[in-house]
């Protein structure tokens, strides 16, 4: 492209004025721009032309660049993607189609189900493949980034952006949100004094603020911005949010389309719950309130009141919770009474999701941790959950016995136990309870052999992912090979054995396994990255390269030994932004303009 084509354009349209001829000037120079990367497409990639190279990157040239504006008005219009694959395809970009169907086709299934696991894979494996040609298309722009943690691609288009700076949200956002159909939008709080205006941004539903809240201005700067108005889902992390910040963020006239509002590791106590419970979020149907598990906190104990068991009953008896779908109350201390609120109030019968992960911290003074669980017992019939979060609480038998027949774990999809303290219990419970063949999901982290030799002889018929990772280093899990494989485990498809010591002699046995793990094709083994230990695989290289060489390892389509060159599709290496300033996380009521 170059200054002549601009003025040879500009001398064309000179008959027209004003905005007529800017647009003129502006489609031609951008259509020959996209004809001329098509031609660059086709020769990079050697995209096979169908009949005429010309008439393909016409195609690419004038048919996508439509298709993207009209799926920019209408992003839920699943219709126009499905096009898009289609031009894609006729043009010769085979990948770019299966892509876009492969996340179509993905987004419209529940996130339990077993189809989702192989076009995860799939999507993972283009991805590694295209996904810097992709983002090339659009925009490159000075503290602006193309996904992020929370979101990337979605069905098939980019989907997140990520901005240093609050104040670059104003000057590039209009740019992004043209050359792809943006729903979500993370952001820093702002730097002290600069606090942009923020307005309406038609099609952003998605918005995420990191860092630490210093100061209530900043609050009140967020709940002011008209770019709230179309937000469905709000995320503060890690904010450090009271009591007197949420008030602020509940005063905002533009909360009318909220739907989901995610609040970790905040400072709320039961009076946080009572204004909330007094504010109309007419949308709302989830709630995120996690706090620090005990794991985190440590014996040390906590330093500030939280979230207990009354501010749960009175949040249960809040009309907006009768509409609430997920609900996260996980490090909140609400005992065993506020699980019963919420296992038999009226207004928590539409709950789906329940995360209640350290609900009841260890009692050191009396050298006990209370039992929460037991609560169960008093479920009602008129709910049921599909996704549960128990970890890390007691499992007492009376817990056992009021979770294996509770009416309310009928339909269970996804369930969770990690850092169990009992695990004759919890082995009692994997045995006995009968909707554990329901399961899709389950994750068992830091758990001991005991338990996963009594679920893996149970054999879950619907059981597709499991996770037995470890943090710690568990030397009695390198024998999770043997109950692996001494049956048949016909459903599994996804299993992370990270942290659990196999030894070359497992690893091995291991890779002969493809009568017991028919179906498995995503495994992740060797050191747990988040480990307490040291980052060292208990397994030689060279056991990993004849394992990734064995039946199992070529039957997997992805497979992580955490061995330099020997991983094969691996996931994505999240990395974590936000607020590193810890010495200044108290909320402060100064503005300093």
């Amino acid at each position: 492209m170059c200054d002549e084509l601009v003025d040879f354009y500009a001398e064309l349209f000179s008959q027209y004025e004003g905005d007529e001829r800017k647009d003129a000037i502006v489609g031609s120079v951008v259509s020959v721009f996209l004809h001329e990367l098509g031609h660059g497409l086709i020769n990079q990639f050697g995209l096979p032309a169908v009949g005429k190279e010309e008439d393909a990157v016409d195609q690419l040239a004038t048919v996508v660049p439509a298709l993207l504006s009209a799926i920019r008005d209408e992003p839920d219009d699943v219709a126009n993607r499905e096009v898009l694959a289609d031009q894609y395809e006729a043009a010769g970009d085979a990948d770019r189609a299966r892509f876009i169907r492969t996340q179509v086709a993905r987004a419209a299934l529940p996130r339990w189900d077993a189809r989702t696991v192989a076009m995860r894979l799939d999507e993972r494996a283009l991805l590694l493949t295209h996904r810097a040609a992709w983002v090339g298309e659009l925009p490159a722009l000075d503290g602006v980034r193309y996904g992020c943690e929370y979101g990337d691609f979605e069905r098939g288009l980019m989907a997140w952006v990520e901005f240093d700076d609050a104040a670059l949200i104003p000057k590039h956002l209009t740019k992004v949100m043209a050359a792809a159909p943006i729903s979500g939008l993370v952001m820093k709080w702002p730097r002290r004094g600069a606090r942009p205006k923020l307005a309406a941004v038609e099609g952003l539903k998605r918005l995420v603020v990191q860092g630490t809240l210093l100061q209530a201005a900043d609050m009140t700067w967020l709940a002011k911005s008209p770019i709230l108005s179309t937000v469905q889902e709000l995320v503060l992390d890690p904010s450090r949010l009271d009591d007197d910040a949420l008030e602020i963020l509940l005063g905002s006239p533009h909360l009318g389309k909220l739907r989901r509002l995610q609040l970790p590791m905040n400072q709320l106590t039961n009076d946080g719950l009572a204004r909330l419970a007094a504010t109309e979020l007419p949308q709302l149907v989830e709630l995120g309130l996690a706090v620090e598990t005990m794991d985190n906190v440590g014996s040390g104990g906590r330093d500030a009141d939280i979230i207990n068991a009354e501010g749960v009953a009175a949040l249960c008896e809040w009309p907006q919770m009768a509409k609430l779908e997920h609900l996260d109350l996980t490090g909140s201390q609400i005992g065993e009474a506020g699980l019963a609120a919420i296992l038999t109030s009226k207004n928590t019968r539409r709950l789906t999701t329940l995360k209640i992960r350290s609900v009841s911290d260890y009692d050191f003074e009396n050298d006990e941790r209370p039992d929460v669980l037991c609560a169960f017992a008093e479920a009602k019939g008129d709910r049921s959950f599909e996704e549960l979060d128990l970890g890390e609480n007691e499992l007492t038998s009376a817990a056992v016995t009021a979770l294996i027949s509770s009416p309310v774990l009928d339909k269970l999809r996804v369930f969770s136990f990690d850092f169990s303290h009992s695990d004759t219990e919890l082995a009692r419970l994997l045995d006995k309870a009968k909707w554990l063949d329901g399961v899709h999901v389950m994750s068992l982290g830091e758990t001991t052999l005991g338990v996963v030799k009594k679920l893996l002889g149970r054999a879950p018929k619907a059981l597709h992912t499991l996770d037995v990772s470890s943090s710690f280093p568990r030397s009695d899990l390198k024998g999770v090979v043997a109950p692996l494989t001494a049956g048949t485990q016909k459903a599994l498809q996804s299993l992370d054995l990270s942290g659990c010591a196999l030894d070359d002699a497992a690893l091995k046995k291991l890779g002969a396994a493809t009568k017991a793990l028919p179906s498995l094709i995503e495994l992740v083994l060797g050191w747990n990255a988040s480990a307490y230990g040291d980052e060292e695989n208990p397994y030689s290289d060279d056991a990993a390269k004849v394992f990734v060489a064995s039946p199992l390892g070529k039957q997997l389509q992805s497979v992580v030994v955490k061995v330099e060159g020997l991983d094969r599709n691996p996931p994505p290496v999240e990395e974590r932004g936000g607020n590193d300033d810890d010495d200044d996380d108290d909320f402060d009521d100064d503005d300093d303009e």
